[in-house]
């Protein structure tokens, strides 16, 4: 294979080519007879005269010239950072996978004769809309949660175009407390289009209230220190000091939005995985590299397993007619609150695993527990206790109410009406129903 122009000049890259060129991509499997093999010539060599007049369906496109992909990587600026719906885009950020999720989607199967877009339901929602959505929902969420601010005074709140505002001391404390204790839940979250959207509009709201963080920090303290585990209050106020280590920045603003009020549901584990990983590159960008530093000063990732889950939210479980629960399944679901909590911030492999099966042990104790208190049908609660979230690649059949959901009650924390105030049965529209409580 020729290797391109600019190497052909320099010793040093010309072997630097000649090593690349021979390589073999491979990936996605351990096993080598598994592994996926990418040819090389897609990636780099010299451009190449190909016939695309039958995938175009245009007889005129039989001498197409087609460059290997890092040549044409090459002309696009890329950024980590997701744009706001007002700045120029110029580059192309994180919100690509999207697009990049459903034009995939978007193929024509011939052997079957259907889109898998149309067939899943999967297109992607623009920016704008997903800003207008997003102020839409926190208007009305902060209004019933605050009172005291009008409408006006929340708008221009949310707008982009001020850094400031004049409100009362009073009113900023609790419009942030509002936010603390906000709970979303997009039961169609798709590849993150809606979350990130709202975890953008959240960090805005927020640093324009409280610039330092200094309000933000101490409610996030105030959580840490009510923990009864005298090893998990310590490990967690630990970590707010690591995520607070510089006050002014966004990690910390967005490292507890995502863990505490953001949450996702979606029948596919493809586009469940692109939303985690836009999740990971929101944090990343956050982070300064500092040359000296432990792992250069970039912190571990947070475990998105509870927060972000492949289940089909529509088909719920059918609910018991007993409804006044029991003492036993109330102390199951506070276990597995707290199971779900601590493996958010969960560094050590062993420490992963241990809560893994922890969890494994309260799901079942809790099925049981609820088909005998009669909330729920045997069938559904076996349905509940065989569901793994913690396997990306196998969707819940439903999107369970209780114990081995997404819900914010059981995943992270409780909030009232039970089981998080997202009814798995009602309509999808609006697309994010709120609901506020104290975290455990």
């Amino acid at each position: 294979m020729a290797a391109s122009s600019s190497a052909s000049t320099n010793p040093s890259s010309t072997t630097k080519a000649r090593r690349l060129a021979s390589a073999v991509w491979t990936a996605f499997s351990t096993r080598p007879a598994k592994q996926a093999k990418v040819p090389n010539f897609l990636f780099f060599g010299a451009s190449q005269a190909a016939d695309l007049s039958t995938a175009y369906g245009d007889s005129g496109r039989n001498k197409e010239t087609v460059r290997p992909l890092l040549e044409i990587f090459r002309s696009y600026k890329f950024t980590l950072t997701e744009n706001t719906p007002i700045e120029e885009e110029v580059a192309l950020d994180p919100e690509l996978l999207g697009h990049v999720f459903e034009n995939l989607l978007a193929a024509f199967n011939p052997k079957t004769g259907t889109i898998a877009r149309k067939a899943t339901g999967s297109f992607y929602t623009p920016r704008v809309v997903v800003d207008w959505m997003v102020d839409e929902a926190l208007v009305v969420h902060l209004a019933e949660r605050v009172p005291a601010a009008s409408e006006g005074q929340l708008r221009d709140l949310l707008s982009w175009g001020r850094d400031t505002h004049d409100l009362p001391p009073a009113l900023v404390s609790a419009l942030i407390d509002a936010i603390d204790s906000l709970k979303s839940l997009d039961p169609a979250c798709g590849s993150g289009a809606f979350p990130m959207g709202l975890l953008q509009k959240l960090v805005h709201l927020l640093k324009k209230l409280d610039p330092q963080n200094e309000g933000w920090r101490a409610r996030q303290t105030a959580a840490a220190e009510a923990i009864e585990s005298a090893p998990a209050r310590q490990a967690a106020i630990s970590a707010i000091t690591r995520a607070f280590a510089r006050d002014g920045d966004d990690y910390g603003r967005k490292l507890y939005l995502i863990e505490n009020c953001l949450y996702g549901v979606d029948i596919q584990p493809i586009a469940v995985q692109i939303a985690k990983l836009r999740f990971f590159i929101a944090l990343v960008v956050e982070q300064p590299i500092a040359v000296g530093e432990k792992n250069f000063g970039i912190l571990p990732l947070p475990n998105l397993e509870t927060k972000i889950v492949a289940a089909n939210t529509p088909l719920g479980l059918r609910r018991g007619q007993l409804m006044l629960g029991s003492n036993e399944v109330r102390s199951l679901e506070k276990q597995l609150q707290q199971v779900r909590h601590d493996y958010f911030t969960a560094r050590r492999h062993a420490d992963k695993k241990t809560l893994r099966t922890r969890d494994r042990e309260l799901c079942r104790a809790l099925a049981t527990a609820l088909a005998g208190s009669g909330e729920c049908t045997p069938a559904d609660a076996q349905r509940l206790a065989d569901w793994n979230p913690y396997d990306p690649n196998t969707p819940a059949p439903s999107s369970t109410p209780a114990g081995c959901s997404a819900s914010p009650s059981v995943a992270s924390a409780p909030a009232p009406p039970r089981y998080g105030g997202i009814s798995p049965r009602s309509s999808i529209k609006p697309p994010v129903r709120w609901n506020s409580a104290p975290r455990p």
